[in-house]
């Protein structure tokens, strides 16, 4: 577990080691001098029993710790999804941009998204533009839905990007962020796994985060090699046992072409039989498997989530289970 303190108050807590964990500080920090970032991380908590992997176990902290800061109307989150139409020859581009407004006044604030090519050129003949505010939506959600002709399809052979990026405008200003799109297909038919409507066979391993120095905190460099070794063994998919692997990963993934298996934070490798069927670790899976998927959502090299490692199957699988059926 690992609780958070800012200039001697508790801001909160997290027991998801693998995920971001994130607080806001917004009335704790002064501006007017220096703050201090208490983070304490503890052995021992009941969520040792859901991620319980056998392996060597690192202490401390083993990916970044960092502040941004935003206007109150707020870009909170973009989920994109570059679909294939039937005839697997023009792209469907579905985007929801989720915009945060404290005390719910979203007078004058819209949302804009412009997909470009890897060379920098817009795709669309001009930028997707809606107000905030829909009645039929959720306080603070736009979506866009647009047909993008004959796109590059992304593969682990012909691994295509292209860069969305969606506009918050406000009157105060404007905030923007950028993800990843590729377009693609994955589809189960006739017990076989189609990519774009062509059969995959899937060349893979199960990949640890370790270093002989630096323990589980991996380079950029570290990553790359792997994956450059991978290739030259003709891997064309990675399991990332036993738990997401850290942000950049990904980014590298959907450049150098892999076909992922994400895997959730959960292993009850002792408890099994048990820890799956107790309804007190219900939320505990579903939340793990909601952080992952929520987080890694917007990546096209990821092809299936996976509940996790050797810790059963019971009622709190089927309950995390449902959660990504309808959510992707």
């Amino acid at each position: 577990a690992l609780y958070v303190h800012v200039n001697g108050e508790p801001v909160g807590l997290n027991k998801d080691a693998r995920t971001p964990a994130e607080f806001d500080i917004t009335g704790r920090v002064r501006l007017d001098g220096e703050n201090e970032l208490l983070v304490v991380v503890t052995q021992w908590s009941d969520a040792a029993f859901v991620e319980d992997q056998d392996m060597w176990w690192h202490a401390g902290l083993q990916r970044e710790v960092f502040l941004y800061a935003t206007g109150t109307p707020h870009l909170q989150d973009v989920f994109a999804d570059g679909d294939l139409d039937e005839s697997l020859t023009d792209g469907i581009l579905r985007i929801t941009a989720k915009v945060g407004f404290p005390g719910g006044d979203c007078t004058g604030c819209s949302v804009e998204a412009q997909l470009f090519d890897s060379r920098g050129k817009a795709v669309l003949r001009k930028p997707l533009h809606a107000a905030c505010g829909d009645r039929y939506l959720p306080q603070g959600e736009v979506r866009f839905e647009q047909v993008v002709k004959k796109p590059k399809q992304w593969s682990a052979e012909t691994p295509e990007r292209y860069t969305l990026v969606v506009t918050l405008k406000t009157p105060a200003g404007e905030e923007s962020s950028r993800c990843t799109v590729g377009f693609r297909k994955i589809e189960i038919r006739d017990r076989s796994l189609l990519i774009n409507g062509k059969r995959v066979l899937i060349k893979g391993m199960n990949l640890h985060d370790h270093d002989d120095v630096a323990g589980r905190a991996l380079t950029r460099e570290h990553m790359e090699s792997d994956l450059k070794r991978m290739k030259q063994y003709n891997v064309n998919a990675i399991r990332t046992s036993h738990y997401p692997k850290d942000p950049l990963f990904y980014d590298l993934c959907d450049e150098y072409g892999f076909y992922v298996v994400d895997e959730a934070n959960i292993e009850s490798h002792a408890f099994f039989r048990e820890v799956c069927r107790d309804p007190r670790y219900t939320l505990a899976f579903v939340e793990r498997v909601q952080n992952m998927v929520e987080r890694d959502k917007n990546h096209p090299c990821i092809i299936f989530w996976s509940l996790g490692n050797e810790s059963g199957y019971g009622p709190n699988h089927d309950a995390a289970a449902g959660w990504v059926r309808g959510f992707d």
